[in-house]
């Protein structure tokens, strides 16, 4: 075998596709909402992996939900974001 040869194929059997979806899944898991639609545009396994993982998306919109709390809070308590022009 000469060392190209080698060197393919190492690379294929260590390739993040060749993962299964079960720890694709659990890698997506760490990710934002941002990373994770660089994802779905990265690739099409990905895309449908991301797309009907019921915990990915119960996860991301648990995160969006506390992040919609916790600036509807500092609203309320009169505390203005960078860039909001409300009164």
């Amino acid at each position: 075998m000469s060392s190209s040869q080698g060197t393919q194929t190492v690379a294929a059997c260590c390739h993040i596709n060749s993962l299964p979806t079960e720890t694709l899944t659990s890698i997506f898991h760490y990710l934002d909402i941002s990373d994770i639609i660089s994802c779905c545009r990265a690739c099409r396994r990905w895309r449908n992996i991301i797309s009907y993982s019921e915990s990915i998306w119960r996860s991301l919109c648990a995160t969006l939900t506390d992040s919609y709390l916790l600036v509807e809070s500092d609203r309320r308590k009169g505390i203005l974001l960078e860039g909001d022009l409300s009164p």
